[in-house]
């Protein structure tokens, strides 16, 4: 599997629950924790902060994006962020379903991203789903928030 076929599987918004998808899921999440554990464990200029975040979601961020560590997701493949986007410390992006942030928006300390649910199906039996959490353009999210599958406008 692909990020790509991975991330239009997700756009249907069906159980993650095959054997490939499972695998691959725990493969970039290994991979994730590698960048997170690199961005969070020291130190990091802007820029140096942004190289280690595009390394993460796998395209190159824009330039005017801000973020203060620590960071953390278990994903982070699919996170799209706009420019002037600023993301303040120990923010949780859970985003197998996508987290999009749009132009402007502005994250305060502590705000969770849950773009993953799951639905219990059997005792023991969990099943994830991929929602989308889509922040469009100029929010600002004050701190200590969770935020669940929707479009939140902005105004």
């Amino acid at each position: 599997m692909t990020i790509e076929t991975f991330k239009e599987y997700a756009k249907t918004r069906q159980a993650l629950d095959s054997e490939e998808i499972r695998r691959f899921m725990d493969e970039m999440s290994n991979e994730a924790r590698r960048v997170t554990f690199r961005l969070n464990a020291s130190f990091h200029t802007a820029d140096e902060v942004r190289g280690l975040l595009s390394d993460l979601f796998g395209y190159r961020v824009p330039p005017s994006l801000r973020v203060f560590p620590p960071f953390y997701t278990d994903f982070g493949k699919n996170i799209a962020v706009g420019d002037e986007v600023f993301i303040n410390a120990c923010c949780h992006f859970q985003d197998h379903g996508g987290v999009t942030l749009g132009d402007g928006c502005q994250i305060g300390h502590n705000v969770v991203f849950a773009a993953t649910s799951f639905v219990t199906t059997a005792p023991a039996a969990t099943t994830a789903l991929s929602p989308t959490v889509t922040p469009e353009r100029i929010v600002a999210f004050d701190p200590t928030q969770t935020f669940f599958p929707k479009t939140i406008g902005a105004g």
